[in-house]
């Protein structure tokens, strides 16, 4: 049985077509870090800021995404260079992957 992180993906279809290959797993270290890079300062009645909703999908977009169907390398730069309403797309699915690997089963069950 192997207790480390694999290298495993998950392709995630979009409705305008998209296609993402996304890591199926993550290290403890990368969830770390992804949890370090959500803002400490948020407003409980507004959220986010834009700006840093914005910073935290691009920490998801560096950490999950390994490959999509688009014509050029699925970089940090090539992501923001989407249109915006592709690239909220791509936010909304990788931020429901992100959720769904940090609900623990008995939270699951609560919400059943």
């Amino acid at each position: 049985m192997n207790f480390f992180a694999s290298d495993e993906t998950k392709k995630i279809k979009l409705k305008s077509g998209i296609e993402i290959d996304v890591r199926s797993d993550i290290s403890k270290r990368t969830f770390n870090s992804l949890i370090a890079s959500i803002p400490q300062t948020v407003d409980s009645d507004r959220g986010f800021t834009p700006s840093q909703a914005n910073d935290f999908t691009i920490a998801l977009f560096k950490v999950f995404v390994v490959s999509w169907n688009l014509d050029r390398e699925p970089s940090t730069e090539s992501y923001l260079e989407l249109k915006r309403a592709n690239a909220d797309e791509i936010d909304e699915a990788l931020t429901a992957h992100f959720t769904s690997m940090t609900v623990t089963e008995k939270e699951s069950r609560k919400s059943s």
